[in-house]
């Protein structure tokens, strides 16, 4: 019985015939700028960097057209004394970092009509020629108008904006610090007790802070604060002891928190010298006649003032 052959592909490339170059022309990238009417034939184009910017005037300016300037207020006070020469009305700058801040108020300054743009819609712009650089590809498409300047307030707005965003930064920062405290106090009883030791010396503190409504705290052997509430007639002590500053190295400091809404409540803080004062006698002030003093005189202004003449007044008696 006969089997049947087997086919085989005829078109099958030897393994030793030479390769054809593929007969597909290369894609070149459009002119954006083609068949558009100039709408700016007085742009400048700047390719702002961290130490050097470089800066295009339209075609026909005096030669070069494409010049190199530094960020130095000298250099970018001549970057715009040359603009001025050239008869320029608009500039076109990228926002990179925060390097084109000053250049732009060197050229508002000058009515120099200075233009921010995205950084992504100019590098993203298809059709640049490999021997064109950033700063005269930017001064060609800004002279057709193929930018869209960004939103930036007016000077006075400016101003506002900066301090708000300070205050917002400070808020942060305050929120941070107080995460913190538990860790400064645990850090800075290492170093203490390291330098302290043997010495029987030792240090007491109280870290508190105060951010929207939360009061914070952390207690070193230091007294606690008190907490007065003049509405309700109460004097209450903050948890919280802890072993002093520089006695031993491994304690662990706990933090503590509660809010503190309501208006009206008076924080007392005071260290052992003030119930500690005796009197001829020997009779300490104590904690209890502090309290008292304070809940006595809550209404009247100056209360930071009593604690010290209350015990000068008892040690003299």
């Amino acid at each position: 019985m006969r089997q049947p052959s087997k086919k085989t592909n005829s078109k099958v490339r030897r393994s030793d015939a030479p390769l054809t170059p593929s007969k597909r022309p290369a894609r070149r990238a459009k002119d954006p700028t083609r068949g558009l009417q100039v709408t700016n034939p007085h742009a400048a184009g700047i390719d702002v960097g961290g130490a050097e910017h470089w800066v295009a005037v339209p075609p026909g300016c005096p030669e070069p057209t494409v010049r190199k300037f530094g960020c130095f207020t000298a250099d970018l006070e001549a970057l715009a004394d040359w603009l001025v020469e050239c008869h320029v009305d608009t500039v076109v700058m990228e926002a990179t970092g925060n390097y084109w801040v000053v250049l732009y108020d060197v050229l508002e300054e000058r009515q120099l009509g200075p233009v921010v743009v995205n950084p992504r819609y100019a590098k993203n712009m298809s059709g640049k020629k490999g021997d064109l650089s950033d700063a005269a590809w930017m001064q060609k498409l800004h002279s057709y108008g193929l930018f869209a300047n960004s939103f930036r307030p007016s000077g006075p707005l400016r101003t506002l904006r900066a301090y708000l965003r300070q205050r917002e930064n400070l808020v942060s920062a305050a929120s941070q610090c107080i995460q913190h405290m538990q860790k400064a106090l645990t850090e800075m009883n290492v170093q203490l007790a390291a330098d302290l030791d043997g010495t029987w010396r030792f240090m007491t503190m109280l870290l508190m802070a105060y951010d929207k409504g939360m009061l914070s705290w952390s207690v070193a052997g230091h007294d606690p604060a008190l907490l007065v509430d003049p509405a309700a007639g109460t004097v209450s002590e903050l948890p919280g002891t802890g072993m002093v500053l520089g006695m031993d190295g491994s304690v662990q400091f706990d933090q503590h928190s509660m809010p503190l809404a309501g208006a009206g409540k008076i924080l007392v803080l005071s260290t052992d010298g003030v119930h500690e004062a005796a009197n001829a006698a020997g009779e300490q002030f104590g904690r209890e006649r502090l309290k008292a003093c304070v809940l006595a005189n809550a209404q009247r202004r100056g209360l930071k003032k009593l604690s010290i003449v209350g015990t000068e007044a008892f040690a003299n008696l």
